[in-house]
């Protein structure tokens, strides 16, 4: 799947281009010169990479503020 963003950010800033998903994984990131065909456009919106949102209150069943060592497991793994 082609992915296009104008506001694709890298470990090298914010690139204008395209991501190459495959499987689930970012193959790789080409640059708008690549001129290929997206199947998802997304203009303006920013795309990055790797940004997990860490703000939650726990996950399948499971409350973070009053949790034992196995159960922050299953929920950590639920997040993932």
């Amino acid at each position: 799947m082609i992915i296009q963003s104008n506001r694709i950010y890298t470990e090298k800033g914010c690139v204008d281009g395209f991501l190459d998903v495959e499987n689930g994984k970012i193959k790789q990131i080409l640059t708008k010169a690549s001129r290929i065909k997206a199947d998802l456009e997304y203009g303006n919106l920013r795309i990055i990479p790797g940004i997990i949102d860490t703000h939650n209150h726990g996950a399948v069943g499971y409350r973070f503020d009053d949790v034992d060592e196995a159960s922050l497991k299953v929920a950590l793994k639920g997040q993932a």
